[in-house]
């Protein structure tokens, strides 16, 4: 947390809170992450959240809010999502904020995961 707001402090990406507007508790997060992805630097949108609210729309709801910003705030013109080949769900999300498979390889040697990629 204290590393989010350090980042946050200096204007770089970081992770934000996810937080359910009905009960207003903190139910993940979503953000991005630096990433040197066979040499080149990336920045990678991702989102975490607890089991108990996966498949109602929250990632969906978060990751498109996160993209929009990066890409009219941030002026970003490039964004990526490291997802592991087997997570469905995620890679459903991905796809619906308008990410397309751009490869698969192996992140840090050993897990299986498809680079999906966002163009502005």
């Amino acid at each position: 947390m204290e590393q989010c707001m350090l980042k946050s402090k200096n204007n770089e990406p970081s992770l934000l809170a996810v937080i359910d507007k009905k009960s207003n508790q903190l139910i993940g997060s979503c953000g991005f992450f630096p990433q040197t992805i066979q040499g080149m630097a990336e920045l990678e949108l991702g989102y975490r959240l607890l089991t108990h609210y996966w498949g109602k729309g929250f990632a969906t709801e978060a990751a498109i809010a996160m993209k929009t910003y990066a890409f009219n705030e941030m002026d970003l013109t490039r964004l990526i999502s490291l997802i592991e080949t087997e997570n469905i769900a995620s890679i459903r999300v991905a796809e619906k904020n308008g990410f397309k498979l751009e490869k698969t390889m192996l992140y840090d040697g050993r897990i299986s995961v498809g680079m999906y990629v966002a163009i502005r």
